[in-house]
């Protein structure tokens, strides 16, 4: 398996810098913030938060850990 290509860019522009993530040359669209660790003897890890505005959800349930409401489970609903 190939892993990904990514780039994380800081652009200056008239009001300041912004930042950009491109994943195999693609920019990642909605980012509010992100996270890069490195911990010792392991591989890097990016964690990307996303506005999550509108989206579309192609499985059974997914688990949710909301930071005030705690666990949550999204379930699809079968008609």
């Amino acid at each position: 398996m190939q892993n990904n290509q990514i780039r994380i860019q800081t652009k200056e522009c008239s009001s300041g810098a912004f930042t950009e993530i491109y994943v195999d040359g693609c920019l990642l669209k909605g980012v509010r913030k992100f996270e890069l660790k490195h911990n010792a003897g392991d591989i890097p890890t990016l964690t990307v938060d996303l506005s999550a505005l509108d989206i579309a959800v192609d499985c059974y349930r997914i688990p949710i850990r909301h930071e005030t409401l705690g666990e949550l489970e999204i379930k699809r609903k079968v008609e």
